[in-house]
């Protein structure tokens, strides 16, 4: 029977009287059965069930929190005498009832005065509500993490006030389900949850954000950032912050922008050689441009200087800086000069010198210089040969720096760039040789320079063609007009009249003279070496000189009879005339025009005036008159009816013969 009891003092805590009450009607009931016997363990029940119910019920009172009333019914037996002669004891029963006090369904008493603790999920505050979780994904912005959901049991089974992270749900409160990259996660539910605030959050600033929330914030989104696994993204922009919008500036690629695409610019490029005697040759033939050009051409096969210069830049305007950019600097970080000496289809030489001045930790922003100023054989093995070529190469490259502050940690962490590179490549080819003309060819039926030999008007009229190179070709002639003058018995150059540049392709020219006298035209044809060969012809402008006669000379008979005063011949055999020293070209015999030319040192012997009346060679002259010419006629009338010279085909030429013996027929009195 006790443990009937125990088992339901256990399953309806706090319905004690009424299990009193259920006890008590089945051992009636047993006891009508079994007699006085059960009667005795009828007792004993009841009084252990009582004890049960006062322990419980002590202390409460009445306007007690959340306390409530209920009253106890119970049956009340006692015995008495009874029948026949009252011989027997009988049973006598009586209702009796007590009213008692209890916590409200949900609350819990602590101290059997009152009942204000409500009670979630069998437990009161402090315990009720939170859940102690062994890992975690709520970290607060101080970096700490929590584990504990926290919360207060506000009233049976509800839990308010949990922890930031957690909401409440089933008399507890749980963690909101994670999401990626959140540091804190807010919900009511455990669908619902929204990021107040995602990772590596420093300031809730643009800049300071290793993640930022979506439109929606049901997602955070990797931000352009310091951090190594995004993209710091400069020089570039990050639309809505996010790390997969970001756009490098225009030249720059790569998942940082860390590497330039665009190449420097080389603004000019100079090679210079200088010879001993002082020529040079510059290249390439447009020092400002690049390296599609032709090669140069040099006859220096000993320069005593190489002197080399080229000019570089590389800019840009860096768009606005991340608040985690500290500093930022591009520009030109190296350059150098590179020379090889090749020969056939191989290399002889190489020199390579480092231009210095800037680096990737200093780079030149503004316009940067290469230069130096060596001697050739510190350079490359000298002498030159024939067709050798040197090649040269100007690089510059860029590059620099981004320093980028890491806003967790405050370190400050320095990048550099991936630079690209602008080589600029010339080639200067040796031409030893000099260009030539093609006479003594059979193919060549060009001359290599024509000039009249005398004019009387002012113009000179010039003409030529044949002339090659066969390395660096013709680049151009150049014509010049000398004035000589005698000096002793040779006609030297007194003075340079006119120098004139003409092209490959030019086969004529002309010039006008201001003055009479004798001339040399000098017409030099340059390949692209500098190389050279001359060809010269004399000119004599005379447009009013004049033969005339000498006083105290005469034209003579020297056969005439020797009276002083006599005019007649007395012989009919022949006539001798003299004229010596009676004719004269003054202007030519006292300038001396006529005079043999002086050799000049850079004209080839083949390549000197040979041609014509007036070379190089002296005109043989009996004071500048080249030649005489003479002619006659007879008459018996004593000369009346000659009334007009013979003509000009009745002349004879008697060279510089200064007399002349004629035989014509006579007869007495003619006249001749």
């Amino acid at each position: 029977m006790c443990s009937i009891l125990q088992e339901s003092f256990e399953r309806q805590a706090g319905s004690h009287d009424n299990k009193v009450f259920i006890l008590y009607r089945r051992e009636v009931s047993e006891h009508r059965q079994q007699g006085s016997m059960v009667s005795v363990q009828y007792c004993i029940v009841f009084w252990v069930c009582t004890l049960a119910t006062w322990n419980l019920s002590t202390g409460l009172q009445a306007n007690g929190e959340n306390v409530e009333a209920y009253t106890t019914y119970w049956a009340h037996r006692s015995t008495t005498t009874c029948g026949f002669w009252y011989l027997r004891r009988c049973s006598r029963y009586s209702h009796r009832s007590a009213t008692n006090y209890r916590c409200k369904t949900g609350y819990r008493s602590t101290d059997n005065t009152g009942c204000p603790h409500p009670i979630c999920d069998s437990e009161i505050n402090p315990a009720a509500c939170n859940i102690d979780y062994s890992t975690s994904h709520i970290v607060h912005s101080n970096g700490t993490t929590q584990y504990k959901s926290g919360g207060t049991c506000i009233s049976p089974g509800t839990c308010d006030n949990c922890n930031e992270g957690f909401y409440p749900s089933n008399e507890r409160c749980r963690m909101c389900s994670a999401i990626s990259n959140c540091d804190l996660e807010t919900c009511n539910s455990s669908s619902n949850q929204v990021c107040s605030r995602c990772e590596g959050v420093v300031l809730n600033q643009t800049g300071y954000m290793a993640y930022v929330a979506s439109s929606d914030r049901r997602s955070c989104i990797q931000a352009c950032s310091w951090r190594s696994d995004s993209t710091r993204c400069y020089p570039g922009t990050c639309r809505n912050e996010y790390a997969s919008n970001c756009a490098c500036s225009s030249g720059f690629t790569g998942k940082h922008c860390q590497t330039i695409t665009m190449k420097p610019t080389i603004n000019s490029n100079l090679l210079r050689l200088t010879a001993s005697n002082g020529d040079t040759t510059e290249a390439p033939p447009d020092i400002n441009s690049g390296s599609s050009q032709s090669t140069s051409w040099s006859n220096i096969n000993s320069p005593s200087r190489m002197y080399y210069k080229f000019t570089a830049k590389y800019k840009m305007v860096p768009p606005s800086r991340h608040a985690f950019i500290e500093n930022f600097r591009v520009g030109i970080v190296s350059g150098s000069a590179t020379f090889k000496l090749m020969r056939g289809a191989g290399v002889v030489s190489t020199k390579v010198y480092n231009c210095g001045g800037a680096s990737r930790s200093s780079p030149d922003t503004d316009l940067y210089t290469c230069e130096g100023n060596s001697s050739g054989t510190s350079v490359l093995p000298l002498p030159f040969q024939h067709r050798d070529v040197i090649e040269f190469t100007y690089s510059a490259s860029n590059g620099g720096y981004v320093e980028v502050r890491d806003k967790e940690s405050k370190t400050l962490a320095t990048y550099y760039y991936n630079g690209a590179t602008q080589t600029h490549t010339f080639t200067v080819s040796i031409d030893l040789v000099d260009p030539y003309h093609c006479t003594g060819t059979t193919a060549c039926v060009g001359s290599m320079l024509t000039v009249p030999d005398v004019i009387k008007t002012p113009t000179v009229n010039l003409r030529w063609s044949g002339w090659s190179d066969t390395d660096a070709g013709v680049d151009h002639f150049v014509r010049d007009v000398y004035e000589l003058h005698a000096i002793g018995d040779v006609l030297r150059v007194k003075r340079r009249v006119k120098t004139t540049a003409l092209t490959s392709s030019t086969t004529t020219n002309s010039y006008t003279l201001t003055e009479a006298g004798v001339y040399s035209v000098v017409l030099s044809a340059y390949d692209k070496g500098g190389n050279h060969r001359s060809a010269r012809r004399i000119v004599i402008y005379d447009g009013t000189s004049t033969v005339t006669t000498q006083a105290n000379t005469s034209l003579r008979v020297t056969t005439e009879s020797s009276a002083a005063s006599s005019k007649w011949q007395t012989t009919s055999s022949s006539v001798t005339v003299d004229w010596a020293n009676r004719y004269i070209n003054t202007v030519h015999h006292n300038n001396k025009w006529l005079h043999g030319v002086a050799s000049l040192g850079d004209i080839n012997s083949d390549y000197d005036d040979k041609e014509g009346d007036r070379s190089v060679a002296a005109i043989n002259n009996v004071q500048g008159v080249t030649r005489f010419l003479t002619s006659y006629k007879v008459d018996h009338q004593g000369g009346s009816s000659i009334t007009s010279p013979p003509a000009d085909n009745l002349f004879t030429s008697q060279g510089l013969n200064q007399s002349q013996t004629i035989t014509p027929s006579l007869v007495d009195g003619d006249t001749s």
